[in-house]
């Protein structure tokens, strides 16, 4: 054996390995004890938020227009030049896209957003012609607006988009619109597509699809979505529709 012993050398100390695994052990205990003290304190949220703020000063600028805006999660915004926005806050999961270009169409999109939204968190917002979002609007989660069809399925267009047409290369129609007016309340899961006004004041009651436009301070629920009550600027009440 004396042979195996010379040819591999002294063998480190027992004992330092341990005091190494030790010190080791100790670090990693006092710096979880650390990081959940931060945690315990909010100082690591508050650290993590004052950063994504700093960013977002400097973000602001590549859109057209933009007063302010945070978005707390993971984002995705397209074509920010045709983009305006007066204060608007977010969530986590936000898509964002004025789409320009789809293969071999171009579209001249634009989207502007007041002030005081403020959208949850799942948010997917599609446009090729004109989306409008008015005054302290607030969106919740799981919420898709677009003004436009993928495909088109229209009986009295020649153009009509074939079955045997992959559905990812169909073509975006053009020119369409929508329109959220001022103080309106969009619940979850609601859906809002082409060609459609939001009243000011309106609410649209969780998983909506809205395909027609909506009046003044109604309350619309339903597939389609369907008015069921105003609201009586008289008796200060929401009162069902007769």
């Amino acid at each position: 054996m004396l042979w195996l012993v010379l040819f591999m050398g002294p063998q480190p100390d027992s004992g330092k390995r341990a005091n190494k695994k030790s010190m080791s052990y100790s670090i990693k205990t006092k710096n979880e004890k650390y990081i959940r003290f931060l945690k315990q304190r909010g100082i690591i949220k508050f650290i993590y938020f004052t950063l994504r703020r700093s960013f977002f000063f400097f973000y602001k600028y590549c859109f057209k227009k933009c007063e302010k805006i945070f978005i707390a999660g993971s984002f995705q915004i397209t074509g920010k030049e045709n983009i305006e926005i007066g204060s608007f806050s977010a969530g986590s999961r936000i898509r964002i896209d004025a789409i320009k270009i789809f293969e071999k169409q171009t579209f001249k999109p634009k989207i502007i957003i007041a002030n005081n939204v403020v959208v949850n968190n799942d948010f997917h917002l599609a446009c090729t012609g004109s989306i409008y979002i008015g005054n302290n609007v607030l969106i919740g989660s799981n919420v898709f607006i677009t003004d436009h069809d993928h495909g088109i399925y229209s009986a009295d267009i020649s153009e009509a988009s074939s079955p045997h047409v992959r559905p990812a290369l169909r073509k975006l129609t053009a020119n369409g619109y929508v329109n959220i007016g001022d103080n309106v309340f969009i619940g979850e899961y609601v859906s809002i597509l082409k060609n459609v006004t939001i009243g000011q004041g309106a609410v649209l009651g969780a998983h909506s699809l809205v395909t027609k436009s909506i009046p003044d301070y109604s309350l619309a629920v339903g597939n389609p979505a369907k008015v069921i009550k105003y609201y009586n600027f008289k008796t200060n009440r929401w009162e069902s529709c007769k």
